[in-house]
């Protein structure tokens, strides 16, 4: 099969240092990095995301009055910039 295919400046180099490293011809390279790279085993299997998690102790705020919290922190916040010098 024929076609023609525009590589990044990156790959053609790559390809470009595998020819001269292997005495390959463009075809070759081309073809044995796509048989690479297509391969369902070079894709790998498709593993599950499983987060690791860890006691962190007891809970230092109440979670309850988490808004509470908030509002206070912001209150806390816009007072510390009101109280700065100009």
């Amino acid at each position: 099969m024929k076609a023609t295919v525009t590589l990044d400046d990156d790959v053609a180099l790559l390809i470009q240092q595998i020819m001269r490293e292997r005495d390959a011809s463009f075809g070759q390279v081309l073809n044995e990095g796509l048989r690479k790279g297509l391969s369902p085993r070079a894709r790998g299997p498709r593993t599950r995301f499983v987060p690791m998690c860890s006691d962190m102790g007891p809970l230092l705020v109440r979670t309850g009055s988490l808004n509470a919290l908030a509002d206070e922190l912001e209150d806390q916040h816009v007072l510390a910039k009101l109280t700065l010098p100009r």
